[in-house]
Parts: structure tokens; C-alpha cells; sequence
């Protein structure tokens, strides 16, 4: 989550410092990021020439990776697909290469961290899923029984959609979240992925396609409009995902509309 300032109700010097600010903070992720693939030494991800390469594993080709094939058992890597039915996966070359101690798998926090548990679905919803996956159940039938799933692991807690969602004018805006004084959550369309998902993070519902469960907003203008009907507010909280996935020029237009 990147939490940036907003428009301050104090002093038209507060409001230049913020400005300031936003526009440093846009300057050195360019500096660090590049606005387009192979730009100066390196690639899109700033990664020099030869180096190694950014590459994701998710439920598609997790079965490839070497240390999978080496350290995981059939039982534990069919658990891992019955729950990235369900819930989000995605890890990635570094995390697995750099980060992970295959040696201590599956007892390594950093492998419980990106990869799936069996303990993350009920027993029951587990058994379920399962029982689609040995005998290859259509797509359709797997995702309509992981849609129900989902449905029962209380997506948005303490009413989240409900009664959190702000109003202008009449539209509701569903990108946003307002559920302190001061503070507006906001959920930019491009920024909501990561490279890694973690397997505690509260906000799966915004990775598994269900759109009538996701938070997302591209209308710069209306969250500005927003802002400026609340003076209250003085923090708005880029979040999704991580909102740093973004190209520069995807981040500038939601800083500087």
C-alpha cells in the first residue's frame, strides 16, 4: 500500500509542501522505474542486461518449478492446486530462487507465505474442490463451486461494502473506501495485482475475477471531486494490490489528474 497526501483544509503553503512532495515522489520512481520497456540499462523492471528476470508462477505452471519437483510430495502440491482453485496464487522467480530454504519446506515461513495451505479452506470445502479436481471437472463446474466457496469466507468484513463505500451526487464510488474521518482508501484499477500474493492478505477478493466482490476506480475525477467536497480529509491510501506495480505514467495520472 503506497499512502500519499491530499489536499489539506490548513494553509495554502501545507497544500504547496504536499504538491511538492507528490511531485518528488513521481520524479524519483521514474528516475528508479523507466516509463517504457529496455529504457536506459536494463529492462521494463529495471533488472541490468543478463541479470535474472522477473517471472510469476501461479496455478498454471507452479508444477515446473525445479524446487516443487525436488522438495514437494504429490499429496502437498495437489493440495496447493485444490486451494489455488479457490483462493489467489501467485509467487515468483525471486521468492522462490532467493528467498525460500526448500530444505526447511513446508515449514519455511516464506514458502507458507506464497504458497498455498490446505489449511486455509475449511475441511469440508477442501474435500469438495478436491473431489472436482481428481476426476476433471469441467472449468465451468470448478469455478461455480469456487465462486460458492468464496461467497462463505466473508469476503468484505464488518460490512465493508456496505457501509463504507462513499457517494457523490449520487454514484457510489467503488473504488473508494471512507471509513475513517480523515482518511480515504483508494483502489486504482492498474494497481490491483502484486507480484507475489500472500496467503494472509485479507484482500483476495480483489485477485479471483469476481468483479461484484471488487474494489476499483479509474475516474481520477470523481475521487478529486470527492476530496473536495471533504476538507476532512487529509491521507489518501493508494492500496489494492500494491499500487507500485504500476508504470509511472499509470501512477502520475491518479497523483496528478
Amino acid at each position: 500500500m503506497v499512502t500519499m497526501p491530499s489536499r489539506s483544509a490548513d494553509t495554502e503553503e501545507a497544500r504547496a509542501t504536499k504538491e511538492r512532495a507528490a511531485l518528488l515522489f513521481i520524479e524519483q520512481f521514474r528516475n528508479r522505474n523507466g516509463d517504457r520497456p529496455n529504457e536506459g540499462n536494463g529492462d521494463e523492471y529495471g533488472v541490468p542486461d543478463g541479470g535474472p528476470r522477473y517471472k510469476a508462477y501461479m496455478l498454471g505452471n507452479f508444477r515446473n518449478i525445479r524446487q516443487v519437483k525436488e522438495h514437494l510430495s504429490e499429496e502437498q502440491i495437489f493440495a496447493i492446486d485444490v486451494v489455488a482453485r479457490v483462493l489467489p496464487f501467485k509467487t515468483n522467480s525471486y521468492v522462490v530462487d532467493e528467498l525460500i530454504d526448500w530444505d526447511d519446506v513446508p515449514n519455511d515461513p516464506i514458502f507458507v507465505l506464497n504458497f498455498p495451505q490446505k489449511e486455509m479452506l475449511e475441511p469440508r470445502h477442501f474435500d469438495e474442490m478436491a473431489a472436482l479436481v481428481r476426476r476433471d471437472a469441467p472449468k465451468a463446474e470448478i469455478d461455480a463451486l469456487a465462486n460458492r466457496i468464496r461467497l462463505q469466507l466473508n469476503p468484505h468484513p464488518a460490512g465493508q461494502m456496505e457501509h463504507n463505500v462513499p457517494e457523490i451526487n449520487g454514484t457510489k464510488l467503488t473504488g473508494m473506501q471512507h471509513k475513517y474521518r480523515e482518511t480515504v482508501l483508494f483502489f486504482p484499477s492498474n494497481g490491483q495485482t502484486c507480484h507475489a500474493y500472500c496467503t494472509f492478505c485479507f484482500r483476495w477478493p480483489q485477485f479471483v475475477g469476481m468483479d461484484e466482490l471488487k474494489f476499483a476506480m479509474r475516474e481520477t475525477e470523481l475521487l478529486v471531486e470527492y476530496l473536495k467536497a471533504h476538507p476532512e480529509v487529509s491521507d489518501v491510501l493508494f492500496t489494492g494490490g500494491d499500487p507500485m506495480v504500476m508504470r509511472t505514467k499509470n501512477l502520475e495520472r491518479y497523483i496528478r489528474p
